[in-house]
């Protein structure tokens, strides 16, 4: 099989491989990379404490770079770096314990023939799991399900729009609900079981950013939510009034204390409408307006063609300018 000469690839990781199974993983994808594409190059993205511990693949690996970091960077701030350091044209974040249940060179096929994201995902399926993230993705604006794997294809492009967002981190582990990056699903063969790295750690931290990501739209509900609840306080109010007025037997003490839990409640709904509705004015100014809404075009009209004559351009027979 000839190699691939059109593209640069790189492949990314948040993590040193620890141990030698690892290291001989590391390998192995190496050199499976090397027999599909000509110009390619691995990033590992590790703590500076690490970084003398990778010499000796340093020494095995030509294309092999590591970088190291602060020993405060999270894992998927690393995953970040790794996609901000990365030179090539496709660019693959991946986990090191997946790569052996991956046919990562046949996802960069598909990547650089589709021009789309490819994610890895796995065959299992959790309904209640998938359904509960589901909805917490859909209201924080990210496709998310539980079987999602860490390992992605993404060409430069769409990366590039990935990380001018300010949910980078996010964004590169679940892509957005966005028609502007296109996502295909590579599922794993059937019985394939990778380890689940990270530990409830770093799930529960996702899912911590997934629950801010939803700041937006759960303000928007409350702010909704508040304004029907000053308005029902409103009403009860002028009922108590009304009673207060027509009726002709009204026990001690109701209509003050009606009227106190009402004007009360009008106030509470009110002053949390503003809040929720100031702190949703806040963040619509502090997002980036990238201006970037059209993301297809289809038509046939052909301007340059009709002016041609116009603009004294000569051409052959064939419709293309002379040599």
């Amino acid at each position: 099989m000839t190699r691939r000469e059109d593209f640069l690839v790189s492949v990314c990781f948040a993590e040193a491989p620890g141990d030698a199974p690892a290291r001989a993983c590391l390998r192995a994808l190496a050199a499976r990379l090397d027999e599909a594409w000509r110009y390619w190059e691995i990033v590992i993205v590790t703590d500076a404490a690490e970084t003398a511990k990778l010499d000796p693949l340093l020494a095995d690996l030509p294309n092999l770079r590591v970088l190291g970091t602060r020993g405060l960077s999270e894992h998927y701030r690393r995953r970040v770096i790794g996609a901000s350091e990365a030179i090539g044209d496709l660019v693959v974040l991946a986990a090191l314990d997946e790569t052996d249940h991956l046919d990562i060179p046949a996802m960069l096929d598909e990547a650089a023939e589709t021009g789309d994201v490819i994610v890895a995902r796995r065959d299992e399926r959790r309904v209640l799991l998938d359904g509960i993230l589901g909805v917490l993705g859909h209201s924080s604006g990210f496709r998310v399900q539980a079987r999602d794997m860490q390992t992605a294809v993404l060409p430069r492009t769409l990366l590039n729009r990935l990380l001018a967002r300010a949910d980078r981190q996010l964004a590169l582990r679940f892509m957005p609900r966005d028609a502007g990056v296109p996502v295909r699903y590579r599922e794993i063969p059937q019985g394939c079981k990778p380890t689940r790295a990270g530990g409830l750690r770093r799930r529960l931290g996702i899912v911590q950013k997934l629950l801010v990501h939803s700041a937006p739209s759960v303000l928007g509900w409350v702010s909704v939510l508040s304004i029907l609840t000053a308005l029902g306080a409103l009403a009860f109010a002028v009922y108590a009034v009304c009673v207060w007025l027509f009726a002709s037997a009204v026990q001690p003490g109701w209509f003050t204390t009606s009227l106190a839990i009402s004007l009360t409640a009008f106030f509470l709904g009110v002053a949390i409408f503003g809040l929720a509705s100031g702190l949703l004015k806040l963040i619509d100014l502090v997002t980036p307006d990238a201006l970037d809404d059209v993301v297809d075009e289809r038509g046939h009209a052909d301007l340059f063609a009709r002016v041609a004559q116009d603009l004294n351009v000569e051409t052959t027979q064939d419709g293309r300018d002379p040599p």
